[in-house]
């Protein structure tokens, strides 16, 4: 009989370490860090605008492939590699959450990120 846990994966987004992008426990999906990864190519682009773009779709992706929607989200980690660069990083958030009055809590901060990457996304959605 399977646990009550499933891992829950982004096609073309992966890490290096046998880590699923998300782990979903009932009803309540907790992700690994969500990069800003293009899931075409698998890599990180340059710009801080194409990435927060990347990681934000790949955030919708990976609850979608959970059985949920963004609205299920309840609080979502930003991690940022200079927070300065939070004007890039706002346009994508508030592309995906678009209502003042119906977004995740959110926390962001400045994190030493490997290689090219700027931005890595952590949240925790409720789904259903």
């Amino acid at each position: 009989m399977p646990g009550k846990r499933r891992s829950i994966h982004v096609d073309g987004v992966a890490h290096s370490m046998p880590i699923p992008m998300g782990s979903l426990v009932g009803n309540v999906l907790f992700s690994s860090g969500i990069a800003g990864t293009d899931p075409a190519t698998g890599a990180i682009p340059d710009d801080i605008e194409q990435q927060c773009d990347f990681a934000f779709a790949n955030m919708k992706t990976l609850v979608e492939n959970a059985g949920g929607t963004v609205e299920d989200i309840g609080a979502v980690k930003i991690h940022m590699k200079d927070r300065g660069q939070r004007e890039a990083m706002n346009k994508s958030w508030v592309k995906s959450f678009p209502e003042a009055e119906s977004r995740p809590a959110r926390h962001v901060m400045e994190t030493n990120l490997g290689g090219n990457m700027q931005i890595q996304l952590e949240i925790t959605a409720v789904i259903g």
